[in-house]
């Protein structure tokens, strides 16, 4: 079972564009345009560094300027609109009659002060100037708030406008651009009462009841800003900024299919807008219909080929449908338009990881962390690009700056999670997920990272190489874990039953737990789910073989060859025999795989097939340790890997025999391979008689680079006790540190194994002990191939050749086996030395 690589943020979209009716106040002059401020677009949470980037929040803008700022500028991240329109306001309206001032006088701010100047910096400081002679001038006070509003300054054109409003308490046009100053500015609570009290006053028409649920929105009540956007369409159906935004509200919320309606009525209000577009083409992009969204994006570059958003967003799109060059071409593009979107540069930076080009990647996301270095998704996805070059403590620490920055940030929990597990912190990295859930309670495959790493530390502890008995007073031992393991693998299955993978990985555990039936369940339904999943067909027969189903079970092993980790295959330039072509006047090229145990047990087959083929030459090509030993099995010519090849009309690996002869029953005897006798005079004189007892062969632990090696193996501690029933001759020629050091204050036990060339070396000593006592390796499978009485050690859980439960072997008659009944610990000691006394007195 092997962790799914680490995800990203989810993407981000295209937003929503503003409602961008104003109205004059009351007793304005007909036709008379009064100074009025687009409610802000929502913004994505932090900025589109993921995906479809998301435009700024629209600017400001009178009724005459709207229809120009309808298409919102590109990323959230960038610091203003790329095309503002300067507002070009007209002169204060004439006060009522009979209160008209003359020329000279200082009741009215200069007119001049909104000329056609471009320079509105010196138009606001006139109206400053004007306001200390006249601070409650209630047209001076809204054209400086215009002003600050246009041109990025939300907060002092809310002050502006919050003096003006006790001044008219019953201008409805003035309280409806407080409320957008308030909202722009951040101060969402107070933009919300200012909507409240236009409400309460009758005065709300589509815009109003629009901006609330933006409002609404962004204080996280989104069921209320549904309902407000419903008022506003109820009003006036053809409000196209109430049908953007509810689109994309419903987006946001995942309801694409939903969202995918409204922005279909939106483009039709607005056949031409880029940003409408854009936005289809985002909840698109979430529905999986990638050539739609970027026909929709290309729609976008026609009518604005200079907006930077849809080249940033067709990017995306483009290195989802794996078009790596062209996506980096648009974001090029992207960037070339608009060099200070944060967005830009992490999206390139994505497509470069895709391509395989890290340190590019780097390159971009250090150019966005650069920009901004305040913005946590930057942050994250350069830990990511550092993750995919293995420096995971520097990606550990790059999700923690950015959980610093944005303490709710699941993703980064989740992200850093996952990095300290490729560190090996896999105890640390449970608190990670443990959050990162609280965060993301929606999100699968956090419980499915979180049940992996559970399996992990299950499966360490459960090799637990010091304890001779377990220790059961913890709840965080691997039985609980296991189980730990098993509920949130359900838990995942129960948001998103179609996860392959998820429902073969909560196989594996169940597997550990000993549940076969669950088990072989659950890698059914990978199989319907994922049909040529070659690794769940695998872990299917490895089952099967577990239950002594062999017809079922050499089936599945087939897979051995594809899949996640899988099996070198020899010999490709001939032809597989698979075992119904006939032989006669043939050469076959079996080749010996995997481990030497494996080799050791599947050798039998190989004087089977010459039997059964008269006439045929059998190559068997082993490793040269084995050649000597090998060369007793009758019927064939043994040849060594590495040797130039010999000529063949067909190959078959070694374990592929089993299913090519067609046999169900395993063909057990007495012994198929046989001890040198010289080498065994040899060792026979060399070992001498045994000082006291028996002649006991022991072997605690195998190849250290095996996969299960932890759990197979006993400490030579745990072992040492056995002396007392005889003379311990250690036969393994790889011990683990611990057992060396521990070998050094034992000179009782005989250190043989480090004397062996090879295994008819090996096969040797073997033959002149009275008993082996092995752990689950080769040493166990060659005492049992030469007839040499041999008992097994085995973990709860065996490796599927000893079956289940049973005390007996079908592969070697002389076996017996002894199986721990627990994971921890190796109680099963306790039952051999009974047996080892009981064997001594006989």
């Amino acid at each position: 079972m092997t962790n799914p690589l680490e995800t990203c943020p989810l993407e981000t979209s295209a937003l929503e564009t503003c409602p961008l009716e104003t109205r004059p106040p009351p007793n304005s002059a007909p036709g008379t345009a009064t100074p009025g401020i687009a409610a802000p677009g929502i913004a994505a949470p932090g900025t589109a560094t993921f995906g479809i980037a998301a435009p700024a929040t629209a600017g400001f803008a009178t009724a005459a300027s709207a229809t120009s700022t309808l298409d919102a500028s590109p990323s959230a991240s960038v610091p203003a609109a790329l095309d503002v329109t300067l507002l070009q306001q007209p002169s204060p309206e004439p006060l009522l009659p009979g209160n008209a001032p003359d020329s000279t006088s200082t009741d009215a701010p200069p007119s001049h002060a909104v000329a056609s100047t471009e320079d509105w910096q010196a138009q606001a400081a006139l109206l400053q100037r004007f306001l200390l002679v006249q601070p409650d001038h209630l047209d001076a006070l809204q054209m400086l708030g215009v002003l600050h509003g246009t041109h990025g300054n939300p907060l002092a054109a809310a002050d502006c406008f919050g003096r003006a409003c006790p001044l008219s308490p019953h201008d409805s046009a003035l309280r409806l651009n407080l409320a957008r100053a308030l909202h722009e500015s951040g101060q969402h609570a107070l933009a919300l009462a200012q909507y409240e009290q236009l409400i309460a006053q009758g005065e709300a028409d589509a815009a109003t009841w629009t901006d609330r649920g933006t409002v609404l929105r962004k204080l996280g009540r989104p069921q209320e800003a549904l309902e407000s956007y419903g008022r506003a369409l109820a009003m006036a159906p053809p409000h196209a900024a109430a049908w953007i935004n509810q689109g994309n509200l419903l987006h946001e919320l995942g309801r694409f299919t939903e969202a995918l309606a409204f922005h279909d009525i939106a483009l039709a209000l607005l056949p031409e807008s880029p940003t409408t577009l854009s936005n289809m083409a985002a909840t698109l992009e979430k529905l999986e219909r990638l050539e739609a969204a970027l026909g929709c994006l290309n729609q976008a570059l026609a009518l604005d080929p200079e907006n930077p958003v849809p080249w940033s967003s067709a990017g995306v799109v483009l290195r989802k449908l794996k078009r790596f060059d062209a996506s980096l071409a648009h974001h090029d593009r992207a960037i070339a338009l608009q060099s200070y979107a944060v967005s830009g540069w992490t999206n390139r930076a994505l497509t470069l990881n895709e391509m395989q080009r890290f340190d590019e990647a780097l390159e971009s996301h250090d150019r966005a962390v650069q920009l901004d270095p305040d913005q946590p998704e930057a942050w994250l996805h350069r830990g990511v690009t550092l993750n995919h070059l293995e420096r995971h403590a520097e990606a550990a620490d790059h999700y923690t700056q950015a959980i610093a920055l944005q303490p709710d940030f699941g993703q980064a929990w989740m992200n850093r999670a996952i990095s300290k597990i490729h560190d090996g912190r896999h105890a640390d990295a449970l608190a990670d997920f443990d959050r990162a859930f609280e965060l993301l309670p929606n999100e699968p495959s956090i419980l499915v990272e979180r049940a992996t790493a559970l399996y992990t530390l299950a499966r360490a502890q459960a090799g637990n190489r010091v304890a001779h008995h377990a220790d059961t007073s913890t709840t965080a031992g691997p039985l609980h874990r296991y189980e730990r393991a098993v509920e949130d693998f359900g838990s995942a299955l129960a948001m998103n039953d179609s996860l392959a993978q998820t429902w073969m990985n909560r196989a594996v555990v169940l597997a550990e737990l000993n549940r076969v039936d669950d088990a072989l369940a659950d890698l059914a339904r990978a199989v319907q789910i994922a049909p040529d999943c070659p690794d769940a067909h695998f872990n299917a027969g490895l089952l099967h073989l577990s239950r002594g189903d062999y017809e079922a079970g050499w089936q599945g092993h087939e897979y051995r060859f594809s899949g996640m980790d899988p099996q070198a295959e020899l010999h490709t330039d001939l032809p597989r025999w698979d075992g119904k072509e006939s032989l006669t006047g043939k050469r076959l090229l079996v080749w010996a795989e995997q481990g030497y145990g494996d080799m050791l047990q599947f050798c039998r087959y190989v004087p089977i097939v010459a039997a059964r083929h008269a006439g045929a030459e059998v190559l068997f090509e082993v490793p040269p340790s084995l050649a000597s030993l090998c060369a007793t099995l009758p019927g064939c010519r043994v040849i060594v890997q590495g040797d130039p090849a010999l000529a063949a009309d067909w190959q078959i690996p070694l374990m592929s025999l089993p299913l090519a002869l067609g046999g169900t029953d395993i063909p057990a005897s007495a012994h198929y391979l046989t001890a040198d006798p010289a080498l065994v005079r040899e060792w026979r004189e060399r070992l001498g008689p045994a000082p006291s007892g028996l002649r006991i062969g022991i072997a605690c632990s195998g190849n250290p680079r095996h996969k299960g090696n932890a759990v197979r193996s006993i400490p030579l501690a745990l072992m040492a006790p056995l002396q007392r029933y005889g003379t311990l001759y250690l036969l393994q020629n790889q011990l683990l540190d611990e057992d060396r050091a521990r070998l050094a204050t034992q000179p009782a036990i005989s250190d043989v194994g480090s004397k062996l060339a090879d295994f008819s070396a090996t096969a040797a000593v073997v033959a002149n002990m009275d008993l082996v006592i092995s752990v689950d390796t080769s040493i166990a499978h060659l005492a049992g191939a030469l007839g040499k009485q041999v008992w097994v050690v085995l973990p709860w859980v065996a490796d599927w050749r000893w079956l289940r439960e049973r005390g007996d072997s079908p592969w070697y008659p002389t076996a017996r086996l002894f199986r721990n009944p627990e994971l921890e610990g190796w109680r099963v000691l306790d039952g051999l030395e009974k047996a080892l006394s009981g064997l001594v007195a006989s």
